[in-house]
């Protein structure tokens, strides 16, 4: 006997991965998280090599990142993310270089961990934005390919039917 009961519904909500390795820090970012007046549901990692098995594992709108974290520093820590997830948004205390560093490396923005709620509220609210405008051109690209490819393939198969035709 099958069951007319399906699984609960998915939250509705923005999911946002935390990758931050200091507790205070997340503890202050999660209540600013809460206080946004978005519908977040964030997730918190504390390693880089945990938040990319988890982007590989799971659909997350938006990755907010530490640049310093025990497995990794920097910049690199933006290569290594952005290689698995594009929509970044960084968190650092660092100086306006490595800040614009990291958006040369792949993030969206970048966040002091000290910001006030309505920066952080900009700061994701931009990031999701761009990420919309680029799945909409990436799907606009691929609606033309495909238009394209089945217009060679018919007239692949209009001339393989002609060929046969013709050879009758």
């Amino acid at each position: 006997m099958t069951s007319l009961l399906s699984d609960p519904p998915e939250p509705l909500g923005i999911p946002v991965l935390l990758v931050e390795d200091d507790p205070n820090a997340v503890e202050l970012m999660l209540r600013c998280l809460s206080r946004v007046h978005l519908p977040i549901m964030p997730r918190v990692a504390t390693l880089l090599v945990d938040a990319i098995d988890l982007v590989r594992d799971h659909e997350y709108d938006l990755v907010l990142l530490d640049l310093h974290l025990p497995d990794s520093h920097g910049v690199e820590t933006v290569s290594k993310m952005a290689e698995h997830h594009d929509t970044i948004v960084v968190m650092t205390s660092a100086g306006e270089e490595l800040q614009m560093q990291a958006i040369k490396a792949g993030a969206d923005d970048y966040l002091r961990k000290d910001a006030p709620v309505s920066e952080v509220r900009k700061a994701l609210v931009c990031a999701l934005e761009r990420k919309l405008r680029r799945r909409r051109r990436n799907d606009a690209v691929t609606d033309t390919v495909s238009t394209w490819m089945r217009g060679k393939l018919w007239s692949a198969v209009e001339s393989l039917q002609a060929e046969l035709r013709g050879r009758r």
